[in-house]
């Protein structure tokens, strides 16, 4: 009975009549008038005030029940990103994330990536699609050379930093970025960075990950590979091979490095078979601290 009177006042809240008009001055749809709206204000608050109309309508709300890991970050066991499902923008960031690791990072669009793929095969370079620092690799994968960390190279050094386990407070001065890109889709799956390097240690043995010892003689070298890097789909290929092959072409002007003058930083178990198979028959690995 109270709440069928209270709507019947509220509807024609707002309109007051000449003489209350007369009596409070000009029409103030504000203005509380009668104990009743005060009343129907106290239940249900004054909608004229307490609604914020600048809010946003679409906002995803979660409620806490007390459920078993509401809130809480979670480990993906895939791309191993700590986040937390329920807010959004953690949510999206470990899908990009997870999609990267899967897949190869994101770095020409597939069409982009034809387009440069086929000036590349016809000879052509130095165009609008396959400009002076892209270079035909193996499986017909491009290759391109970077002088500077771009933000697409940030994308993919933060794949391979958290993959290696690799912390590094500053790089190497005068590092250059070495990329691979899949033909499949157009995202990076190879990424070598190297830098010009005077001198080495000869390497004597590793067990595992770990490098055992090396020699306390130095040997003058000319390259200083600092990391090197192959997507888990695209191993088996040549791949890192060919990019330190394009980072002996094009690190030194006016000279070609031979795989004898080029060292590696502190490598893992993989990187040391890799480096074995690259260094000249009958040669040895040298490797330098960073």
């Amino acid at each position: 009975m109270f709440g069928k009177s209270a709507a019947r006042k509220r509807k024609s809240f707002g309109k007051p009549s000449n003489k209350l008009e007369s009596l409070s001055g000009p029409s103030n749809p504000m203005k509380k008038t009668s104990s009743s709206e005060d009343a129907f204000d106290s239940i249900f608050g004054d909608t004229a005030t307490d609604c914020d109309v600048d809010a946003p309508h679409n906002t995803q709300y979660y409620l806490d029940f007390g459920q078993k890991g509401f809130n809480e970050s979670i480990k993906c066991p895939i791309c191993e990103t700590l986040y937390q499902p329920t807010i959004k923008a953690e949510a999206d960031n470990h899908k990009k994330i997870c999609s990267s690791y899967t897949l190869g990072v994101p770095f020409h669009t597939p069409s982009k990536h034809r387009e440069i793929l086929k000036d590349l095969k016809s000879g052509i370079s130095s165009t609008r699609n396959a400009p002076k620092n892209a270079y035909l690799g193996p499986s017909d994968h491009v290759l391109f050379r970077f002088p500077d960390l771009n933000s697409r190279l940030r994308s993919i050094k933060q794949i391979v930093d958290k993959e290696m386990g690799f912390a590094e407070e500053s790089p190497p001065q005068n590092v250059a970025y070495y990329v691979a890109v899949s033909p499949l889709h157009g995202r990076a799956v190879g990424f070598v960075t190297a830098h010009p390097l005077d001198m080495a240690y000869r390497m004597i043995g590793y067990e595992g990950n770990s490098l055992l010892s090396r020699s306390k003689e130095t040997k003058t070298v000319k390259i200083g590979v600092h990391q090197m890097w192959t997507h888990s789909t695209s191993r088996g290929l040549g791949i890192c091979t060919a990019l330190i092959d394009k980072a002996r072409e094009t690190m030194i002007y006016g000279h070609d490095v031979g795989k004898g003058e080029v060292a590696f930083s502190s490598p893992t178990g993989d990187g040391v078979a890799l480096a074995g198979k690259y260094k000249e028959e009958g040669g040895q690995v040298y490797v330098y601290d960073c």
